[in-house]
């Protein structure tokens, strides 16, 4: 069995990198592999995901959905040449996840394969919410992330730029509904931030509370894979 992880090159606040999708899904993914191995290979991530309602934030590159659905067959097809039986597509950033469905049908279809995919955050289980004070699971760039963001890479965190959510509720401008619609965000009104951080409390991260998120997820993902892998 492989994954693939997906992630996105996109503003994450101040505080965060550009690379929290592709880091936090990455790291994840090859935590399953030691733990899962020799069972389970990992590909590189796909860096890359559908940003378009980031792009007024320098720093964010986003694709084309039609494009991510071509790499995502694209490396499936690759890896069922090699014997590959099974493939998790494994998500990273929120507006990846209707165009992963996508083309995961496509692939299917198209390959005849098992092919699966999931939001890692699907995958923290609802006892472990108590972790996060701010309740914003996954939260774009709160409590949530910046505490995996302090676990995962402590020196590229700049905690001297975390501040509260400064959200705002703002009528989108014909330019803005444009970009809204390709990622498929189909809302007259877009809650956005200056900073980036439009939901949840950023400064009540803490690595420890990093370390637990994330060990809650990959707990309850290896039980899922393992069960996908017995099922062959």
């Amino acid at each position: 069995m492989a994954i693939v992880p997906v992630g996105s090159t996109e503003q994450h606040g101040p505080h965060l990198p550009v690379k929290h999708d592709a880091a936090s899904v990455s790291y994840i993914a090859e935590r399953l592999a030691e733990t899962l191995y020799p069972m389970l290979l990992v590909t590189p991530c796909i860096p890359f995901g559908v940003s378009y309602h980031h792009m007024r934030f320098p720093g964010t590159i986003s694709l084309n959905p039609d494009t991510l659905t071509s790499i995502i067959i694209d490396i499936c097809e690759s890896l069922m040449s090699h014997g590959i039986k099974k493939i998790l597509i494994l998500n990273g950033h929120g507006g990846n996840f209707e165009t992963i469905s996508t083309a995961i049908v496509t692939a299917n279809r198209k390959l005849g394969a098992d092919i699966f995919h999931a939001n890692y955050w699907d995958f923290f289980p609802k006892p472990a919410y108590r972790i996060v004070e701010d309740e914003q699971v996954p939260g774009h760039s709160s409590d949530f992330e910046t505490s995996m963001g302090l676990h995962m890479y402590p020196e590229m965190v700049r905690t001297h730029l975390i501040k509260d959510s400064d959200h705002v509720t703002t009528r989108l401008s014909n330019s803005e509904k444009l970009l809204s619609e390709k990622s498929r965000m189909y809302r007259l009104e877009l809650e956005k931030s200056p900073s980036g951080v439009p939901e949840g409390n950023p400064t009540l991260a803490s690595a420890k509370k990093g370390q637990q998120i994330l060990d809650a997820i990959v707990t309850e993902l290896v039980s899922f894979i393992e069960a996908m892998i017995q099922d062959a």
